[in-house]
């Protein structure tokens, strides 16, 4: 279940309940730590480095029914005057990485990594299409909008704030 480390918190943080129609928090199946990335490492690609120990769990897996519709986790404040939430920074087949701001960057606020389940295709051709042009514009997405199907039962989240993994489960 969820975890209360203490200390300050933020009400605008993002919402995992907001996934799922209708909201709800699902069963936690499985849980993870990541491990950090060592950029000197053969430059300029980098090379894995050590797991990440802030917090005894990084990355959750989540119990979904099969076919069901993702979401991005549920956040109040819009980023633009459009009620778009979220910014597409990385797309694949399997995987989606969204930030909360309208920089193309994951050096300030919060982000959140979604694996292991089917990215919505359209999205992933126009996030491709941006991509390939150069990034000046890329997809953006409200709360609510469908990004993906959980075809396997689960999904997973990782979410980090300034750049620094967090711990999902947190309240």
């Amino acid at each position: 279940g969820l975890v209360n480390y203490g200390g300050d918190t933020d009400p605008q943080a993002p919402q995992i309940d907001g996934m799922f129609g209708p909201p709800r928090l699902p069963a936690f199946k499985t849980l993870f730590q990541v491990y950090d990335w060592d950029w000197a490492c053969n430059p300029p690609d980098g090379c894995r480095g050590a797991l990440i120990t802030d917090y005894p769990v990084t990355l959750l897996e989540m119990t979904t029914a099969p076919g069901e519709p993702i979401s991005i986790p549920r956040r109040d404040p819009q980023i633009d005057a459009a009620g778009y939430r979220a910014l597409v920074l990385y797309a694949s087949e399997r995987r989606l990485t969204i930030t909360y701001t309208r920089r193309d960057s994951a050096a300030v606020g919060y982000l959140i990594h979604l694996e292991d389940f089917d990215v919505n295709p359209g999205l992933l051709a126009l996030y491709r299409q941006l991509d390939a042009a150069g990034r000046a514009r890329l997809p953006a997405l409200r709360n609510g909008e469908i990004v993906g199907v959980a075809d396997g039962g689960t999904v997973k989240i990782a979410t980090r704030d300034t750049g620094r993994f967090l711990d999902p489960r947190t309240c």
